[in-house]
C-alpha cells in the first residue's frame, strides 16, 4: 500500500510538471477542449513515470523503509529527467 501512495505521489507531481511545462491549461485542453494531441502528451508523460515507478519499485532495496526512499529517489529523480527532456526537446524542435 505504500508503494502505492508513493507511486500516485510521483505521478501527480508529473501531471503537476508536464502541466507547468506546457502551453496552456493541460486539464483543461485533454479534459474540457477535448484535445487530442494533448490527451496523447499525458498519456505517454504518464505510462513513461509508471515505467520508472515500477523500475524502481522493483530494483529497490529489500528492507521496506529503504525501499520505499529508494522508489521515491528515484521516481521523483524521473519526473525531473523528463521535465528536462520536455524543454531540450522543446528547444531542438
Amino acid at each position: 500500500l505504500l508503494y502505492f501512495v508513493i507511486g500516485f505521489a510521483v505521478l501527480a507531481l508529473g501531471f503537476v510538471v508536464l502541466d507547468v511545462l506546457t502551453p496552456g491549461n493541460l486539464r483543461r485542453q485533454v479534459y474540457t477542449d477535448r484535445n487530442p494531441n494533448a490527451a496523447i502528451l499525458l498519456a505517454a508523460n504518464h505510462l513513461a513515470l509508471a515505467l520508472i515507478v515500477v523500475t524502481a519499485i522493483l530494483t529497490s532495496d529489500d528492507s521496506l523503509g529503504q525501499g520505499l526512499v529508494d522508489s521515491l529517489v528515484y521516481g521523483l529523480l524521473g519526473v525531473v529527467l523528463q521535465g528536462v527532456a520536455l524543454r531540450l526537446l522543446d528547444a531542438f524542435v
